[in-house]
Formats: C-alpha cells, sequence, structure tokens
C-alpha cells in the first residue's frame, strides 16, 4: 500500500533486490522512480532500471491519496479506500482521486 499525502510535490525511489544476499554488489537490483504532482494530483511511476533474479515482473500497488486537510484516523489507515494499479515496468501514470 503506497499512502500519498497532497499539499506538496513528491519524489521518491523504491529500491529492491533478492534480499537474501550480496547480488546487488554485481549489479543485480531494480529501482521504480515515483513523482507525485499536486497541482494536478497526477502520480508518475517511472520505467523501473535494472533486475534481479525472481523479480516480480507485474507489480501490484494500492495507492490511496491522502488531502492534506484530511485527519487520519491510524486504527483504520490500512482499511482505506485506494486506487489498485498493475504496474508492468513501463511508466505509467495515475489521476488520484
Amino acid at each position: 500500500m503506497l499512502h500519498l499525502y497532497g499539499g506538496k510535490n513528491r519524489r521518491f525511489t523504491l529500491y529492491e533486490d533478492e534480499g537474501t544476499n550480496y547480488n546487488y554488489e554485481q549489479g543485480k537490483y531494480a529501482t521504480i522512480p515515483f513523482l507525485y504532482d499536486d497541482k494536478t494530483q497526477t502520480l508518475t511511476i517511472g520505467e523501473r532500471s535494472g533486475s534481479f533474479e525472481g523479480m516480480l515482473k507485474v507489480r501490484r500497488f494500492k495507492v490511496v491519496y491522502r488531502h492534506p486537510d484530511l485527519k487520519v484516523d491510524a486504527l483504520n489507515i490500512d482499511e482505506a479506500d485506494g486506487q489498485i494499479v498493475n504496474y508492468m515496468g513501463k511508466k505509467l501514470k495515475i489521476k488520484l482521486k
């Protein structure tokens, strides 16, 4: 689950590897860039870079947009509505609701 909090532009990179060895030292890892544009309330998931054995070819993200004025109840945050996105490694733009 990916929670995006509105109010300003945001950027981050998802890093993943096998998680069980040092193969990342030989470049066996992947990164996925994320960019949120607050003005248009659009999330861009960029093209995946790199690969490793066992990497998921299709990633499923549940994207939950949080308006900056909305109070979040910590007791039910995981039950939040969101948009399901199937990501296949190519650039994808999502208009958040």
